[in-house]
């Protein structure tokens, strides 16, 4: 970190703290934060800041509600678009007109996917062996790497319940196996049903139930109900942990062991865990790395019993 972000991130300290409401104090405010570079994952926290924006500003140009009910709607929502992209843009019309078709086409797709309900669909056996297969030689879960047991991948396959039972030992930081279900095998929709997506299969890959339970029908960092937890840990204290969502996706978008010498392993091969990279500060974006069990950092503190961390170990959470 440079000088002059540190001086940045020290001046938004009371701005963060106090919250600020005026013109002025929100224009400080943004100046800093353009200085700031996060620790870790900028590309993914960044991606997601702007589909953010962008969706606000989508929305800000077109309210979809107005369109809701109409019969054919598409030709009144392109109409509107390139009316108001003209006035509220100094571009050549060309531009307003592709800018508009793809404004368009996304204001016409919001109104579709709250207007028709989303119903998950049922895999057959063929679709499910389609799906094991598909999940390369170790049927593992696509957003953890956690290897299903062969008796797991079997009962998937037949569609019938695995008969499992709670795991005694669990991770800290992503406590699957609290519930039996995190274990069981399960659909995910890359491209959430809420959101649009299909039952094809280019859209399935197989999740743990923890996993796909954290990841529900978000998709983006900015989406978690909360920002982290606080439990009590029996030999590191109080420590913040990640919302699940967040370990999800960082997982997800690397894909590897992000050890800094160098690791071969992958989701495809390995269950990874995520990790702080630095142990001082706490387990948000900013701060979240990817590492196989050899060169996890907590790899000394991360299993602790399933019942501790029922009964004793939550703290308040910290909210957004």
């Amino acid at each position: 970190m440079s000088a002059m972000e540190l001086k940045a991130l020290a001046a938004l300290g009371p701005a963060l703290s106090a919250t600020p409401w005026t013109i002025d104090d929100l224009h400080s405010a943004a100046s800093s934060g353009k200085l700031l570079r996060t620790f870790r994952n900028d590309e993914l926290i960044e991606a997601d800041a702007a589909l953010v924006r962008g969706y606000w500003n989508i929305l800000a140009v077109l309210d979809p509600a107005r369109y809701w009910g109409l019969k054919n709607s598409f030709p009144y929502i392109y109409s509107d678009a390139r009316k108001y992209l003209a006035e509220a843009f100094d571009v050549p019309i060309s531009e307003v007109r592709d800018a508009a078709l793809q404004i368009s086409r996304f204001v016409a797709f919001e109104i579709d996917r709250y207007s028709s309900p989303s119903k998950r669909g049922y895999f057959d056996r063929r679709q499910r062996a389609e799906l094991i297969a598909a999940s390369g030689h170790e049927c593992r879960c696509w957003y953890c790497g956690y290897r299903f047991p062969n008796a797991v991948v079997s009962a998937f396959a037949d569609g019938r319940s695995p008969g499992l039972k709670p795991m005694l030992l669990v991770d800290f930081v992503t406590p699957r196996g609290l519930s039996a279900t995190d274990l069981q095998i399960e659909t995910d929709h890359v491209q959430p049903l809420a959101a649009g997506g299909t039952d094809e299969l280019s859209n399935l890959h197989l999740a743990c139930g923890w996993c796909n339970r954290g990841k529900s029908s978000l998709r983006l960092l900015f989406e978690a109900a909360k920002s982290a937890r606080v439990i009590q840990h029996p030999s590191l204290g109080a420590i913040t942990v990640p919302a699940s969502f967040w370990a999800i996706r960082v997982r997800a978008a690397r894909r590897r062991c992000e050890y800094a010498s160098g690791c071969q392993k992958t989701l495809s091969t390995s269950e990874l865990v995520v990790g702080p990279w630095r142990s001082e500060g706490a387990m948000v974006p900013g701060n979240l790395g990817v590492f196989c069990s050899k060169h996890d950092p907590l790899r000394q503190h991360r299993i602790v019993s399933a019942r501790f961390l029922r009964t004793k170990a939550m703290a308040p959470a910290l909210q957004n």
